[in-house]
């Protein structure tokens, strides 16, 4: 997969046998297996399709799988979209620090503070400022709430506005 540029394109027989089989390395026993077979998977997703086959599988296994490596590969390479972004926000609860800490990073570099309802702002914030990590609670004050402001025109009253503090 890395030898076919982003320009270029397979054709459908040789994309549902790619598909068939590194979604059967997705279902390893070995998570160095599953690893791989995300970093080889990860671009045949499509993201407007939402019942693609391939994205389905990278959120399972971001929310399922009980090895955190493959936790954090899958949410790594999943594809952002409006049908991924409830997941994303999922994996800020992740028991494992790094998971976390790469969900607030995606949410923080792809996703506008206006896309997410009030209500999971405040499950991102409680679930990152209250975290025992260190580098977790960092992630949020240095990379989250700094993009929420940018996107508020760095005006502390109306992120706190966008956060409803009045009312919580």
């Amino acid at each position: 997969m890395g030898a076919i540029s982003n320009d270029q394109f397979i054709d459908e027989d040789l994309y549902d046998r790619l598909c068939d089989a590194m979604l059967e390395r997705l279902k390893d026993i070995n998570s160095r297996v599953q690893v791989q077979a995300l970093a080889a998977i990860y671009r045949l997703q499509d993201p407007s399709d939402r019942d693609c086959r391939v994205t389905k599988a990278l959120l399972f296994l971001m929310a399922h799988d009980p090895n955190w490596q493959v936790r954090y590969q899958a949410l790594s390479h999943v594809a952002f979209s409006k049908h991924t972004l409830r997941e994303i926000i999922d994996r800020v609860r992740d028991p494992h620090p790094m998971v976390r800490k790469k969900a607030l990073l995606i949410l923080s570099e792809k996703c506008l503070i206006k896309f997410i309802t009030i209500e999971k702002r405040l499950f991102i914030l409680n679930y990152s400022l209250t975290s025992q990590d260190e580098s977790v609670l960092e992630t949020c004050c240095k990379k989250l709430l700094p993009s929420w402001l940018a996107f508020k025109e760095n005006d502390l009253c109306k992120l706190l506005k966008a956060l409803d503090v009045v009312d919580a």
